[in-house]
């Protein structure tokens, strides 16, 4: 079960803009770390990147990761 959590758009951006270092940072890493980046975008963290764009500009559906 989900909860809401609540952020200022000061705090969204700068969650968008770390975990964005974090995966260029790892995917341009070695082998291990390229499967770290991939195996946590497809276990939650490219949903929760989704969902954080969602509604910032208007859209009405996620953007991809």
């Amino acid at each position: 079960m989900g909860m809401n959590i609540y952020f200022s758009e000061k705090e969204i951006l700068a969650l968008i803009e770390t975990s964005t270092e974090w995966i260029d940072m790892m995917m341009n890493g070695n082998i291990s770390a390229k499967h770290e980046a991939d195996d946590r975008l497809n276990e939650g963290l490219g949903r929760a990147l989704k969902k954080l764009y969602k509604g910032r500009n208007g859209e009405r559906a996620y953007e991809d990761y």
